[in-house]
């Protein structure tokens, strides 16, 4: 399929199926968090803590359906003088999008109905970040598409991509496949939807994707055909393998900075996340990064797309252990005093939170200085004043003696716990504090709907 023939068959899909499935009336009830388009995520990997995206940034959302990530960077940036650019084949698509924009009252975007493999020629200048998810995996030939954002991505800039992952997408390509036969020589796009309906109930229970079928019910339930006719009917899919990922970027030009995605993703790129034997821990910590992901990836045997950033940079991921920078969380937690005082009653026991249905509760054991730590990491002390308050703390408790090295060991082990779960990163002292994505959905329900209460993640103690 050449590109001609692959953006008449994209354009035909999206016009009669614009993806996802929203309704621009639910704009004043909710907001769609994108965790890695979050700003403080993005500034943490990218531009190690220093940058502010909020001032004077351009972005780039290539691929943006009916405008899930729009809204959500537009959100981040309402009443900035940053600017936000739109691309998208299908009309349809693109003005369920604005009609959100304007509900939202967002004011500083771009509207473009093009392909992304345009780009180059279309004279929008440089873009600090791009946004591309979905899309690139739709390609005759990605190289080409990556290639087109990466020339309209500025030197410091970073990209957000996110592709479909091989083996958890195995049943699906199988279902592909099936339906290709099924359909064979029809081309009313409705008849092939409804013929895909009829044979998933005609699936014996040995079929690969009847036995996993609970994984992907929950999308097709909510989004109907639209999402049927994606899983199983696109003209153009195609995954990837995390050795493959890599190869495609160093064929491009870009470096991987790090898997990211909702929370508890960046996990199952962690080869300790399932490895528990300490020699067979030893020998894959030897190996490269890209090796240790490789063995996550199959270990898992489950992802299903892959969310990463990449940039034309090295090495701009904020260092946590530096004291000049704030550590931040990326969720409503309890009042630190409130934390400090019930993990003071509980000195001995781990604390639970509970992040929601994604994922399983992220567990804490304390250590000597965790309590001190949440105490006074607050999203507005550097690390250097952290220090310097939990010190004091302790110059004052005759009881007890400070030992600066282990209690950074301390908010180290506690760090990279919160940051393998995408919930605290790092910022420069005199960036303004960033909104929380409890706090963005927060304000559109007030703005909108203040009777919907939004709710954070709590904690618990394990008994």
């Amino acid at each position: 399929m050449n590109d001609d023939e692959y953006l008449t068959s994209v354009r035909e899909q999206y016009e009669n199926y614009p993806y996802p499935t929203r309704l621009p009336e639910d704009e004043k009830r909710t907001l769609f968090v994108n965790a890695a388009d979050h700003l403080g995520n993005i500034s943490h990997y990218c531009f190690a803590g220093k940058r502010d995206l909020r001032d004077g940034a351009r972005f780039l959302v290539a691929g943006g359906g009916t405008g899930d990530i729009v809204m959500f960077l537009g959100e981040q940036l309402r009443d900035t003088n940053a600017e936000i650019v739109y691309l998208d084949l299908s009309q349809a698509s693109m003005e369920i999008a604005r009609e959100r924009a304007d509900i939202r009252g967002l004011t500083n975007i771009t509207w473009h109905q093009r392909s992304l493999l345009e780009l180059p020629n279309m004279d929008v200048g440089k873009f600090d970040y791009i946004n591309c998810c979905g899309v690139l995996h739709h390609l005759e030939d990605p190289v080409k598409g990556l290639n087109a954002l990466a020339s309209v991505l500025s030197e410091e800039g970073a990209m957000n991509i996110m592709v479909y992952a091989q083996y958890g997408r195995t049943a699906i390509y199988q279902m592909q496949e099936l339906m290709r036969l099924v359909n064979k020589g029809i081309r009313d796009l409705q008849q092939c939807v409804d013929n895909t309906h009829l044979i998933i109930a005609e699936l014996p229970e040995e079929n690969a994707y009847k036995r996993d079928e609970a994984r992907w019910k929950g999308d097709i339930d909510d989004l109907g055909d639209i999402e049927v006719y994606d899983l199983f009917l696109h003209s153009q899919d195609r995954a990837y393998t995390v050795p493959q990922v890599y190869k495609w970027l160093n064929d491009c030009d870009l470096n991987m900075v790090s898997f990211t995605g909702f929370s508890g993703q960046k996990l199952k790129y962690i080869a300790d996340t399932y490895v528990r034997n300490e020699k067979l821990r030893d020998l894959i910590d030897k190996s490269s990064i890209e090796h240790q992901q490789s063995i996550a990836e199959l270990m898992n045997g489950n992802i299903k797309t892959h969310t990463f950033y990449v940039n034309k940079q090295k090495n701009t991921i904020a260092d946590h252990m530096d004291f000049n920078l704030v550590p931040f969380y990326s969720f409503t937690f309890a009042p630190p005093e409130v934390l400090f005082n019930d993990l003071s009653k509980n000195t001995t026991k781990a604390i639970e939170l509970n992040l929601g249905k994604q994922i399983s509760s992220l567990k804490l054991d304390q250590a000597k200085y965790t309590r001190y730590i949440l105490r006074y990491l607050d999203g507005n002390r550097s690390l250097c004043e952290i220090v310097q308050c939990i010190k004091d703390d302790f110059s004052n408790n005759d009881d007890q003696s400070f030992n600066e090295v282990s209690m950074l060991a301390d908010y180290n082990d506690l760090f990279e716990k919160f940051n393998s779960y995408e919930l605290m990163f790092m910022r420069a002292k005199d960036i303004k504090i960033y909104k929380n994505h409890d706090q963005l959905v927060a304000e559109t329900i007030k703005r909108h709907a203040p009777t919907i209460s939004s709710p954070g993640i709590s904690y618990s103690f394990q008994m």
